[in-house]
């Protein structure tokens, strides 16, 4: 999330991030987070939130105090965020997992491939000794 420093009325200077891209984190709407910064909020945490053109720099989109965000962020851990986000994590241990049988599977087959290369030289060694022997009777 990109974070945004503005000049808050009676507060100063304040870490912000889009109200858009904490949705995306937490898995909710930009209406949600919205509703968050509000005091009537009924469910989820308490986001001190900015609506658009009321701090300096002047910014289009809501703002969400940075501080806030991580915080809860922290608080929840894992379950708060995104379920996209929570796939792609378990999508990427589980390739990493099968990366790794690969990397095994293709070690044993290529150890299993050259003892079997090995013992059919042999065996070849072995039947042109035999015709050398069974052609000179």
């Amino acid at each position: 999330m990109r974070v945004v420093t503005i000049n808050v009325p009676d507060i100063g200077e304040v870490r912000a991030y889009a109200a858009a891209d904490v949705a995306r984190k937490f898995g909710v709407t930009t209406k949600t987070v919205v509703a968050w910064t509000g005091a009537d909020r009924i469910r989820g945490p308490r986001l001190l939130g900015w609506a658009p053109h009321t701090v300096v720099p002047d910014d289009r989109r809501w703002l969400v105090a940075a501080d806030d965000v991580d915080r809860q962020l922290a608080t929840d851990g894992d379950d708060a965020r995104s379920p996209a986000e929570a796939e792609r994590r378990r999508l990427t241990d589980e390739r990493q997992m099968l990366d790794l049988e690969r990397a095994v599977f293709l070690g044993e087959r290529t150890e299993q491939l050259e003892q079997d290369n090995a013992r059919l030289r042999d065996e070849v060694t072995r039947l042109r000794s035999h015709i050398a022997t069974l052609g000179q009777t």
